[in-house]
């Protein structure tokens, strides 16, 4: 794998305001304003927040705060906290907050997250766990279990890159830079086929992996922009081919678009957890109690 693909790999060593930075957050709120990324995070909500009231919510690598954003809107959610190692992010998602009655946003790692011990009902990764090295997986999971209260839950949900496609046809000459660009990206491209593993592994027990797809056909769209054409120009860095060829795919990619027959294949995955120790989980929330939690970890960081 070659760690230097994944921009958000290194966000912590940044100081606010980084170009690249501020060309993530706008592509990170492009991508969650699309209708299907709209569905998709309702969908994980309304699973994680079943049977739920009164929950203090957790994102982690919460980006610029779309998840975060669409938490405060449900009634089930009385607090949102978003971490993000980025400060670029940290400082969008709090100018865009739509609730900040609700939300707060602090820099932090998913390894480190500035919350006490049991102080979250809902702990969210969402497009997080493969941007981490291998190694830090199991850390940030150890991490979510830490804070997550008895009778918790943590939401799982990324791309299933393993499953993403070009190829309408055998031997698809556009395969081969979409597969550099994923495996470049990430070291596990199928490591959402793993959730409900990962989530047994921290002793909570797994719904169903829910597994979706969207298959993007215009110029416009994420897929044709920031993957197909992303994945051309990560194959010419790369000096995997020559100038000429890359030229040709290119072309190919307008000429599929010009004659309505582009597609590429997007998949995405989600898995819920929960601790079934509700036994254990206090009868009666104490919303001071949750203010206080809050508020201790953002005056404290800021």
């Amino acid at each position: 794998m070659l760690a230097s693909a994944d921009p958000y790999r290194h966000m912590a060593k940044a100081r606010a305001g980084q170009p690249q930075h501020v060309q993530l957050a706008a592509l990170l709120e492009e991508r969650a304003a699309e209708a299907y990324h709209q569905q998709l995070r309702e969908a994980a909500i309304t699973e994680a927040l079943r049977d739920v009231t009164h929950a203090v919510a957790l994102d982690v690598g919460c980006g610029t705060g779309p998840f975060c954003r669409a938490l405060s809107s449900r009634p089930q959610v009385a607090k949102v906290l978003g971490v993000d190692p980025c400060a670029t992010f940290i400082d969008e998602a709090r100018r865009l907050s739509s609730n900040p009655q609700k939300e707060s946003y602090v820099c932090g790692r998913a390894s480190a997250v500035p919350l006490g011990d049991h102080g979250a009902d809902l702990v969210i990764f969402w497009t997080v766990l493969l941007h981490l090295h291998p190694d830090d997986v199991n850390s940030a999971l150890q991490e979510a279990r830490r804070v997550l209260r008895p009778g918790g839950r943590v939401l799982l949900g990324d791309n299933d890159m393993g499953r993403w496609t070009i190829a309408d046809a055998a031997h698809d000459p556009l395969h081969a830079p979409l597969q550099f660009y994923i495996d470049s990206f990430v070291a596990e491209p199928d490591l959402a086929r793993r959730f409900p593993e990962l989530l047994c592994g921290i002793g909570l027990q797994p719904g169903e992996l829910e597994v979706s797809s969207v298959i993007d056909r215009t110029a416009t769209s994420y897929g044709c922009r920031h993957v197909m054409l992303r994945a051309i120009e990560a194959f010419k860095l790369a000096d995997k081919v020559g100038d000429q060829l890359i030229e040709a795919m290119k072309h190919e990619v307008q000429r599929r678009l010009a004659a309505d027959n582009f597609q590429i294949t997007l998949s995405y995955a989600f898995c819920v957890g929960s601790d079934l120790n509700r036994a254990a989980a206090n009868s009666e929330p104490n919303p001071s109690s949750d203010q206080d939690d809050i508020n201790e970890v953002v005056f404290g960081m800021l």
